[in-house]
């Protein structure tokens, strides 16, 4: 389980994005408690419907049956599942879960970012702190994937 957010841009650094992607995700409590109950099951249906939406394409239907081929999950029925999920998923239960997972300073909160920096942006110097790893280059960024813990856990680079 998590939460993956991709940004670019042509105009702003990395460092710079990652500090605006800090700042929103810093004010999602104050959102989720403004949600009225009206919009939190409005946004619910939305994304099952999304889940379960049909393919639109051989190439859809393709690339859902390999994707968890590739990523060694081998659940096909992933969208069905996301989808039940869903359906029992309370607003109480979002707000416990971003207050435990995602939440700055939560107490199971795991942070992940990767900055790719442009040939025009300096790079900055390696930020203070003792579970920071900077990884330059591709062979680099590679070797630190696979250390890092995840489902299902990787095997080494070819």
């Amino acid at each position: 389980m998590g939460l993956r957010l991709l940004v670019q841009s042509s105009e702003h650094d990395a460092a710079f994005l990652e500090a605006r992607i800090g700042a929103f995700l810093r004010r999602v409590p104050a959102l989720l408690g403004a949600m009225g109950a009206a919009d939190f099951r409005a946004h619910r249906q939305a994304l099952i419907s999304q889940k379960l939406e049909r393919d639109r394409s051989l190439a859809e239907e393709t690339a859902r049956h390999w994707a968890p081929i590739t990523l060694g999950t081998r659940d096909f029925e992933r969208a069905r599942h996301d989808a039940a999920a869903l359906r029992s998923l309370t607003q109480p239960q979002l707000r416990a879960f971003w207050a435990e997972f995602c939440a700055h300073g939560a107490p199971r909160r795991r942070y992940l970012a990767s900055l790719i920096f442009a040939p025009r942006h300096a790079l900055p110097p390696p930020p203070d702190g003792a579970h920071v790893r900077c990884a330059d280059g591709l062979p680099a960024a590679l070797a630190l994937k696979n250390t890092l813990h995840a489902y299902p856990c990787p095997g080494p680079s070819e």
